[in-house]
């Protein structure tokens, strides 16, 4: 069955039967049925319509201003050219909404161009609810462009870094650093209806990212940033893979585990606990994109 209208109308039939047969017939009332029912009802509906209706109509596309007399925009939808599915891909940049080639090229030769200053760009229709909270990611894949910007974040993760393997080569050729892509943040975004207008001065692949704030942890050994994992509330780490045989194997000394500074001492620390310590986390303390480094 490929239409997604079916689909969705058999995911509400279904949603309907979990949340009643998960109910104690002991343990509510018909109000309490029909809180439950309401609430998640809503909701489904609302995913349904964006889904089926809405998203579909959307068609997005770009204007620019502060473009060279000979440079037009160019712009092209590339959600299905990246595989950004997997939990651990997601995790570094969180909800995935959509990706976008966006550029500037020569009129006559077609040719890309990186303008000198700076460019106001407006994504028009973009595939992002009004109602939603959204951010750009700007993944730098130009040699040049790393290492004229400043501010930009490294991520390491490996789903991530396999999803964007030209981004990877430049950074590696600016940074000499291997295994990480190069993003920029860009929180400054202004919105009128399905249109995200920001600035720039430089253009490649903008991903649209949906969630709430981030922490970043950083497992460092030395100078080195063995992994670098954007969690949300609810995500849990997982294990850099820093094993005993390969620490030795590279490095010529035992690994004995990671550590934590607490009041300015060093503690070993587990996976497990960061966990525990993450689970208990207070979120309304946290600034987006806040660092530890284990």
């Amino acid at each position: 069955m490929k239409n997604p209208v079916y689909r969705k109308l058999i995911s509400i039939f279904l949603a309907l039967i979990m949340i009643t047969s998960n109910m104690s017939l002991s343990a509510f009332s018909v109000e309490d049925v029909n809180d439950a029912i309401g609430s998640s009802l809503t909701e489904l509906i609302a995913n349904v319509y964006w889904d089926v209706v809405v998203k579909p109509g959307l068609k997005p596309g770009v204007t620019m201003s502060g473009l060279p007399d000979n440079a037009e925009p160019g712009f092209e939808v590339v959600m299905d050219q990246y595989d950004l599915s997997s939990r651990k891909s997601a995790s570094a940049v969180g909800e995935v909404l959509d990706i976008y080639d966006i550029k500037a090229v020569d009129k006559v030769t077609g040719e890309e161009i990186h303008p000198t200053e700076e460019v106001e760009v407006t994504i028009t229709n973009a595939r992002a609810r009004k109602d939603h909270t959204v951010y750009l990611i700007h993944v730098l894949d130009d040699e040049e462009v790393i290492k004229n910007t400043e501010g930009y974040y490294e991520i390491s993760n490996a789903a991530f870094v396999s999803a964007f393997k030209d981004a990877a080569a430049a950074a590696e050729r600016a940074t000499g650093k291997s295994g990480i892509v190069c993003v920029e943040y860009i929180d400054d975004l202004q919105r009128d209806g399905y249109d995200i207008t920001f600035k720039t001065n430089s253009f490649s692949i903008y991903i649209i990212g949906e969630g709430n704030k981030r922490l970043v942890y950083k497992f460092i050994n030395g100078n080195e940033i063995v992994s670098e994992q954007y969690v949300r509330a609810g995500d849990t780490l997982y294990d850099p893979g820093l094993s005993s045989d390969t620490y030795t194997a590279s490095y010529g000394k035992k690994f004995k585990g990671w550590s934590k500074s607490v009041n300015g001492l060093n503690s070993l620390i587990t996976i497990q606990d960061l966990n525990t310590e993450l689970a208990a986390v207070n979120w309304d303390n946290v600034n987006d994109l806040d660092v530890v480094e284990v």
